[in-house]
């Protein structure tokens, strides 16, 4: 995670100076770092999703394009390790069966 943690806080700089074209490559791509880390990190931890949350907030400034991947990481951090049941319902019911089957690797 730290790697990719690591490009997404360096991409932030290189991001506010390029053009439509490459931020929206720039953001498909954090968007699947995320989704990545998210299936496959099983070290992450609170503090380390929470920062990821704090870059896409302040450093992006939450464009529409992380808005998905942002609410994964938010349920992630609730439902995953901090045990909190209920937040998965707090996503969309096709957002919910993604994060299930895709992230959760349930069915």
């Amino acid at each position: 995670m730290k790697s990719h943690q690591k490009a997404i806080e360096v991409g932030s700089d290189y991001f506010k100076s390029q053009n439509e074209e490459l931020k929206n490559a720039m953001l498909k791509t954090i968007s699947n770092i995320i989704i990545f880390n998210l299936k496959h990190d099983k070290s992450l931890n609170i503090s380390q999703v929470l920062h990821l949350e704090e870059i896409i907030e302040k450093e992006y400034e939450m464009p529409d394009e992380l808005k998905t991947p942002y609410s994964y990481l938010q349920i992630y951090r609730r439902y995953v390790l901090q045990k909190e049941q209920k937040a998965i319902y707090d996503l969309p019911k096709e957002q919910r069966q993604f994060f299930e089957r895709e992230i959760l690797g349930k069915g």
